[in-house]
């Protein structure tokens, strides 16, 4: 049988080596473990974080300190929200400089959402190259948006953007900016109604 588009593109599952005991302090089997285990982290949902951006944020940074060599992180189905996914934006931006791979996806992302990805996208020494933003509600509002980001973008290699509401006018705007990015290498656009022209 065929595999979905996602299945596809997730990086190859790493070997797991038995746990043994690690000579030193907490911090050192933190440091050592905590970057391995948090290939796909789930967080408490929204309901446990009344006070949003400012609360989570602190969690973040908390949750994530000494995990400076992360490469992959998924936060995929966690509804986080506008305001928690600004946090993960500037946790990102701060924090987790060798960070690649990012999937956001179903996190109710709207366009409010994007604010702060600009500054990820575009940082000197930050290498985030793969991004999945696929089966938020961006609509072509989002999208144009996130046009323009790229534009500033040298390291981002693959972007998904499947069934994000996206119609013609964020597809001619997504094409426009195309022209003149060249890092990105993979594009992933399915579900959306790119031939559809709004009223």
């Amino acid at each position: 049988p065929r595999r979905s588009a996602r299945a596809r593109r997730r990086p190859p599952p790493r070997a797991r080596s038995s746990p043994r005991a690690v000579p030193g302090n907490a911090n050192d089997v933190r440091r050592r473990f905590v970057p391995a285990l948090l290939l796909r982290l789930r967080l408490p949902p929204p309901s446990c974080l009344r006070s949003a951006s400012a609360a989570f944020s602190i969690f973040l940074h908390v949750a994530f300190q000494g995990c400076q060599h992360l490469t992959t992180l998924n936060l995929g189905g966690n509804q986080l929200g506008d305001a928690r996914v600004c946090a993960v934006w500037a946790l990102v931006h701060d924090s987790l400089p060798a960070l690649t791979f990012l999937d956001m996806c179903e996190n109710n992302i709207t366009p409010m959402g994007l604010a702060g990805l600009d500054h990820v996208l575009a940082h000197p020494t930050l290498s985030l190259a793969h991004l999945d933003l696929d089966h938020n509600p961006l609509m072509s509002p989002g999208v144009t948006i996130l046009s323009q980001f790229l534009r500033n973008a040298p390291n981002l290699t693959t972007l998904d953007l499947c069934a994000v509401g996206m119609d013609a006018t964020g597809c001619t705007a997504l094409a426009e900016c195309l022209t003149t990015v060249h890092s990105l290498q993979a594009l992933y656009l399915e579900e959306n109604a790119l031939t559809t022209v709004p009223n």
